[in-house]
């Protein structure tokens, strides 16, 4: 930020974002009241780009290191868990297949991507996907493919045994998280979900989670309620997730949060969260304004209004081009 920038700030905000930078970088992460006041600032002002500097600061001292994961959503089926803003609900009638990526192509994949460079993997499912089952596919990868990769999954709920098991097959991380309006949006009580939080939180796996999904309606005391439970388990990773509205879902019309949202939201975790924050989609700005890592999907995705399996391997977006933009934003890749 130019000096010319920072002389249209009020000073009030100044001394604001500097107390929160202060308290950040000295492990007192920033409290509910900072987080609210941080996400009420307008994201498309110089107030709010003094605080994306300060957050991109952060991340440099922290850990400058890019995080580029890539997912495969493994199954085309119906989920009986129809959570209102997910095409693969079955009670929206938008996913009436019944197929799996089959098990050599995910290693094929993977194999092809470890060549370009890329060693994060994650095997996404519907909500009552069989554990074990992931465990034999995670067996099966490593014995496949020997070498230093990591995998993680995000499936449905996990109990303490559950997420040893799936260490001990070759999963080193779960991803699983709070949803922003869980129990409304969802079928699931809150303490359904808190409760795998806190099995993974306490098992060999590491945790990653997300603000997730994220759309134009969620306030920012809603979202700063799920940063701050959320970063009492620990999480390795929390990301800024939007929600793209699928049609024919009953949240399809509602609209989606404006990209700069997300980009807000990526920053003030960085300020509230010390370890890596990840922005889905990929968002240059995000980047810029501390968010070290994203991911890259392909398969099946709650996100589509029309599920084609024959786009198997084939990426949302192109991996050269992610890891292109966290190298711009200084980052070591």
């Amino acid at each position: 930020m130019t000096s010319e920038q920072r002389s249209s700030i009020s000073d009030e905000v100044i001394e604001f974002v500097d107390s929160c930078y202060e308290k950040a970088l000295d492990g007192w992460v920033i409290d509910k009241e900072d987080i609210v006041r941080m996400l009420e600032i307008d994201p498309h002002s110089e107030e709010f780009a003094y605080i994306g500097s300060k957050a991109r600061e952060l991340a440099r001292i922290r850990n400058n290191k890019a995080n580029l994961g890539t997912a495969f959503g493994i199954d085309y089926v119906p989920c009986k868990a129809s959570c209102r803003y997910c095409s693969l609900g079955e009670k929206w009638g938008l996913m009436n297949d019944d197929w799996h990526i089959p098990l050599d192509s995910i290693i094929s994949i993977i194999r092809e991507r470890l060549s370009a460079g890329c060693d994060r993997f994650t095997l996404r499912t519907t909500e009552f996907y069989d554990i074990d089952r992931l465990a034999e596919m995670g067996r099966a990868i490593h014995a496949a493919i020997p070498g230093r990769y990591f995998l993680s999954v995000n499936t449905g709920e996990l109990s303490r045994e559950q997420c040893d098991m799936l260490f001990d097959a070759g999963f080193q991380s779960a991803y699983h998280t709070l949803h922003l309006r869980e129990g409304i949006d969802t079928p699931f009580p809150p303490e359904t979900r808190l409760r795998t939080l806190k099995a993974i939180s306490e098992s060999k796996l590491k945790l990653n989670c997300g603000i997730d999904p994220i759309g134009s309606e969620h306030t920012s005391e809603e979202i700063a309620d799920l940063i701050c439970t959320l970063r009492e388990f620990r999480p390795v990773t929390i990301c800024a997730m939007k929600r793209v509205g699928a049609k024919g879902t009953p949240l399809g019309e509602v609209p989606d949060a404006d990209d700069v949202r997300i980009v807000q939201i990526a920053a003030v975790l960085r300020f509230a969260f010390t370890g890596n924050v990840s922005s889905v989609p990929p968002n240059r700005q995000a980047m810029m304004w501390g968010a070290n890592g994203t991911s890259i999907g392909t398969g099946a995705n709650p996100r589509d209004s029309v599920h084609d399996r024959s786009t198997v391997g084939k990426w949302r977006f192109d991996h050269d081009s992610v890891r292109g933009m966290l190298a711009e934003c200084g980052y070591d890749v």
